[in-house]
Formats: C-alpha cells, structure tokens, sequence
C-alpha cells in the first residue's frame, strides 16, 4: 500500500506501507511501514517494524521502530535506534533504545545506549544510560536528567554530566564544572 499527499484515518492496513507526504492519524497497520521525511505518524497501533524518516506525534508501536525525524509522543513497546539527526522529546519507551541523536524528554524504563559522540541527553527520566563504548574526543553530554537506575561508562569515556539528579553515584571524572552564582542581596 502506497500512501502519497494524504491524511489517512482509521485505516485497517494488512500489507506493508509506504508513506511520501502522508499523515498517518490512526488505524490498524498489521505490517511493516517506512515512512519518508515529509510524513507524520500521528497515531494508531503498530504491529510490525516502522522505519520513520519523519515526525512521530503518537500510536503504539509493537515492534521496532527507527526514527530519523522527530518522536514527540507515543508508546514504545519493543526497541527504538534514534539516528544521527533524531530527536526524541517524549514519549514511553520500554524496551532499549540506542540514540545517536538528541534526547531532550520521555520516560525510559530499559536503558538507553547512547552510540555517537554526537548523541545527547538534555531531559527525560531514565532507568538507565549507557555511554559509548570507546574514547569520544568531544565526548557526550548529559544534563537534566532524571537517572532512577545507573550511568554505565567505559573507562575512556570523556561523557560530561550536568544538572541531573541520579539514585546512583555518578563518578567525578563526568562531572561538568558548574559555576553557581549566589543570589544578589539587597
């Protein structure tokens, strides 16, 4: 099924998808579906894998999904691979997921492994976050956070952590410098 320059609502779809410039706002899509960059999907239930090149606003998603565009919302019940140029800034997220983009909100029940020196985390509450598994010469950056489990690093990691409350220590050598300035007294 080939879904071009259309919204399309509470369609019961049986076969994969394919959707250019398309607005996905609900139905039963029981196959896999990609999804080019001009697309949104704005709900539904997804059964089967979705490659998503643009904008994810809402739906359950029972499989994997890998996203390039946008995740504002949505149920994540199997595991998510955020690309290079993928934002997430909410949503529930399950299983694992592997970022290489930006992560500025959601809530992560299993661990986030973030996989380029270019991956972020600016917000979001996390089980826990896995960094990159070699030396970053920028390194990775964490802050806002809300860690409930643990921060997982390899020794070489140059990861720098920064207003992000975690129920686990956090060692000092990811720890950002932070100037506090006092308040002025009048």
């Amino acid at each position: 099924i080939v879904l071009e320059d259309v919204t399309v609502a509470g369609i019961q779809a049986g076969a994969p998808v394919t959707a250019q410039n398309a607005i996905i706002k609900g139905g039963t899509f029981q196959k896999t579906v990609n999804m080019d960059e001009n697309s949104i999907i704005a709900g539904g239930s997804f059964q089967q894998e979705v490659s998503a090149n643009g904008s994810i606003t809402g739906g359950t998603f029972q499989q994997n999904v890998r996203a390039s565009g946008e995740i504002t919302d949505g149920q994540f019940d199997a595991e998510v691979d955020l690309g290079y140029n993928g934002t997430i800034t909410g949503g529930t997220f399950q299983k694992n997921v592997k970022a290489s983009g930006t992560i500025n909100g959601g809530q992560f029940d299993a661990t986030v492994q973030l996989d380029s020196s270019n991956a972020q985390i600016l917000g979001g509450v996390f089980n826990n976050i896995k960094l990159p598994d070699y030396y970053t010469l920028e390194g990775t950056v964490i802050r806002n956070a809300v860690i409930t489990g643990s921060l997982m690093a390899d020794t070489s990691s140059k990861a720098a952590v920064s207003n992000t409350v975690s129920f686990s220590p956090i060692e000092s050598r990811h720890l950002s410098l932070i100037h506090i300035s006092e308040p002025t007294r009048h």
